[in-house]
């Protein structure tokens, strides 16, 4: 059986790829991964990379440099997502 966490952060990356999908984006997830990336989306045109947190205080500094330092081809957008809860569903941090 899942740990709590583990099952409340595939609850957050699908509601993450719901979103995405509805704004005509394919999507795929990054299953059971320990890495950097959680979700996965293109549409023909953009490619996004997404590592999925939930609140504020979910991530640090350092969560942000590792997605600003990683390596990527060029014109990929990598994003921390931070789900905020409040008006604001969405917060996509660009790094």
């Amino acid at each position: 059986m899942p740990n709590r966490n583990y099952v409340a952060g595939v609850r957050l990356e699908r509601l993450l790829m719901n979103q995405l999908r509805l704004q005509g984006y394919k999507v795929a997830r990054s299953a059971g991964s320990k890495g950097l990336i959680d979700v996965f989306a293109w549409n023909g045109e953009d490619v996004q990379l997404h590592q999925v947190k939930n609140g504020r205080k979910a991530y640090t500094d350092k969560d942000i440099a590792e997605l600003i330092d990683m390596p990527r081809p060029a014109g990929v957008k990598v994003f921390l997502t931070v789900r905020d809860g409040g008006e604001k569903e969405w917060d996509f941090i660009p790094c």
